[in-house]
């Protein structure tokens, strides 16, 4: 009996060690025209400055500009928060990235509490708290060393919003 539940104990552990699969099957690619909509709304939001829960042109914080410009750009309504974002999400390699893509990034925490949209492979578009509404880089030191996750809307996410 020893040794039947030290199979099952082992067996479990092991099994438990594996990597979680990733998802990629359910990931979606926005249309070319989505795209270009998303960068188009995005970069018309430039300059506007941050404000805590915002999500209009009076002010927007992280999550709030991202929310704002799929609603307007593409039709599909995000909730208003990094965290739902990232669950909402799957994760990508960072050299397939596409504008519209999810771009996370966290302070010392293994959770994400900032959120931008990818425009390209290496800038991206988000509301920084202390400069407002701007275009970043990935190679900039800063926003590298607290890169989290590039991620990609899940598909069955986009088909629910388009209904």
């Amino acid at each position: 009996m020893r040794k039947i539940a030290l199979i099952v104990i082992i067996a479990f552990f092991v099994g438990g060690c594996t990597s979680s699969p990733r998802y990629f099957k359910q990931r979606v690619t926005l249309s070319k025209t989505q795209q270009q909509n998303i960068k188009y709304v995005a970069m018309s939001y430039l300059g506007v400055p941050y404000r805590y829960g915002g999500q209009s042109k009076n002010g927007f914080d992280c999550s709030g500009l991202v929310c704002h410009i799929y609603y307007e750009a593409t039709g599909i309504k995000l909730l208003h928060s990094t965290k739902e974002h990232y669950r909402s999400s799957v994760e990508i390699p960072l050299t397939e990235a596409l504008t519209g893509d999810l771009v996370f990034f966290t302070i010392n925490r293994s959770i994400p509490d900032h959120v931008g949209l990818m425009l390209n492979k290496k800038e991206f578009i988000h509301a920084s708290s202390s400069r407002g509404v701007i275009v970043s880089s990935l190679d900039d030191r800063y926003y590298r060393k607290r890169l989290f996750s590039v991620r990609r809307l899940k598909r069955d996410l986009i088909l629910l919003s388009s209904n």
